[in-house]
């Protein structure tokens, strides 16, 4: 029996619902901090939905960052601060770039050949 990869559907930054970040909390984001804490987000986040992608903006309307959405103290898990597509070619380049370093960080051996490859983030 093989895996069944529910159904995904590519989103691009401009069709994501978007979340207003307080002024004093961007910063955090553009320092690239991939964890934005729900008390940073300005928007009533009620009708969001948990693993929903969302589109992060300053108070101005600057976009930040993408990331999942998920009700508690970890409000969002930024993906990307840029405005890319997230689609499964993102999570395979994602996969492949953290597969790449980790042997250029020679972490496969001959005595080893197991590290984690991924973690939440």
């Amino acid at each position: 029996m093989s895996a069944q990869f529910p159904k995904f559907a590519p989103q691009s930054a401009r069709n994501m619902r978007e979340l207003f970040v307080r002024k004093d909390k961007a910063r955090s984001i553009l320092r690239k901090h991939p964890w934005v804490f729900s008390g940073a987000i300005m928007t009533d986040t009620e009708s969001f939905t948990d693993g929903e992608l969302v589109s992060l903006a300053a108070t101005n309307g600057d976009f930040l960052a993408i990331g999942h959405f998920q009700h508690g103290t970890i409000a969002v898990r930024v993906l990307t601060n840029e405005k890319k597509t997230i689609n499964k070619e993102f999570y395979f380049q994602k996969l492949e770039n953290a597969l790449h370093l980790r042997e250029q960080l020679g972490l496969f051996t001959e005595n080893n050949s197991i590290c984690r490859l991924i973690h939440g983030e």
